[in-house]
């Protein structure tokens, strides 16, 4: 069922940055308006820029310019406002916030009387919001129409911690869905992230160095950009891996490189959800990861990665150096992973959207 009258505002803090929540948000974007919403992206703390990811024809993004580096006090002061003239001057139907802070935001919007549909997407764990907003969501977000969650670990925290009653799973879904998996032919592993601390790429190449050392044949391609590129590089260095880790940038082709790998590798601290697993899963990849907070328990199964213990690094390079050597096991982990991925494809994450954006 389509409804092209309802206009839909999805709130983001950047939508310029090639991070995982904003691909999401282009991913969510491109769905809606295909299904006929109007649908707007507002870039709130940026005054120009064009979006990494690809927009579907009818999507357009808007940047309000708000000031980032301030205060919580004085952003909020700034935010509210901005929803308010969102809402009021462009008549838009339904408000999607996409953090902790915006849709704090849209609950005191909604007290002030705004009439729009207030929705709430959570794309850090529970407890990755501070003190002060953690007390402030038990307060607003039941104001809210839904508040969606990535994972059922989620889900049950905002129920048993928060009492919320309007809290839903709705997945990340698929950016793409390719014609055929990888052959599992390369001699590559791969990951995908931003270099940051919470991503642990220091903790992958820790735990896969021994393991290149003696595969000299195999390499581990990492794509990202980061405040941790630099330290990266020098622990590379260090392990004397410049010839078989390297680190490339963001790219808009990262499937072309999933589909020319055989392994993919994930080393998180803490993960919402873990959008590169579903990805590498619908390129036929089986996987490796640590069992961080929330998102890899919830799409890994025991027929397509191994999921590690955290911090065990030496279980970690096993079922790595079990995944080299073994093609055969390569290729039905491979083969379960596709198979699964498809719950997470465009249409079945559009059901569980319209259940509740055309819900009266």
């Amino acid at each position: 069922m389509n409804r092209p009258s309802l206009s839909i505002a999805i709130l983001i803090n950047d939508i310029t940055l090639p991070a995982g929540t904003e691909r999401a948000v282009v991913n969510l974007a491109n769905n809606l308006a295909t299904h006929g919403y109007q649908v707007e992206i507002v870039s709130m703390y940026t005054r120009s820029g064009e979006c990494f990811y690809p927009l579907a024809p009818g999507v357009f993004v808007t940047h309000v310019g708000l000031h980032l580096h301030s205060s919580a006090g004085r952003r909020f002061a700034l935010l509210l406002p901005a929803l308010l003239r969102l809402a009021v001057r462009r008549r838009t139907h339904i408000l999607v916030g996409t953090n902790h802070a915006v849709n704090i935001g849209l609950g005191l919007a909604k007290i002030l009387g705004l009439g729009a549909q207030h929705v709430a997407c959570e794309h850090v764990v529970y407890e990755g919001a501070p003190g002060y907003a953690r007390g402030l969501r038990r307060w607003l977000y039941p104001k809210l129409n839904w508040v969606v969650v990535l994972t059922k670990g989620d889900e049950e925290k905002f129920q048993q911690l928060d009492g919320l009653q309007n809290v839903i799973i709705i997945p990340n879904e698929l950016p793409f869905w390719p014609s055929a998996p990888s052959t599992l032919e390369s001699k590559r592993m791969i990951a995908v992230g931003h270099l940051i601390e919470r991503k642990g790429f220091d903790l992958l190449i820790d735990s896969v160095a021994d393991v290149l050392r003696s595969m000299p044949d195999w390499r581990l391609t990492i794509v990202g950009d980061g405040e941790m590129k630099e330290a990266l590089k020098q622990q590379i260095s260090r392990h004397g891996l410049q010839q078989q880790i390297e680190l490339l940038p963001p790219t808009r082709e990262v499937e072309q490189i999933y589909l020319s790998s055989s392994i993919y590798l994930m080393s998180s601290r803490s993960e919402a959800f873990g959008l590169v697993l579903i990805e590498a899963k619908a390129c036929g990849l089986p996987i490796v990861a640590y069992d961080c907070h929330a998102g890899p328990k919830e799409i890994l199964t025991p027929s397509d990665g191994f999921l590690i213990p955290m911090g065990e690094q030496g279980a970690y390079a096993l079922a790595v150096s079990r995944l080299i050597q073994d093609k055969g096991l390569r290729c039905q982990m491979g083969a379960n992973a596709r198979r699964d991925a498809q719950r997470f494809r465009r249409e079945a994450i559009y059901d569980r959207w319209s259940r509740i954006l055309l819900k009266e």
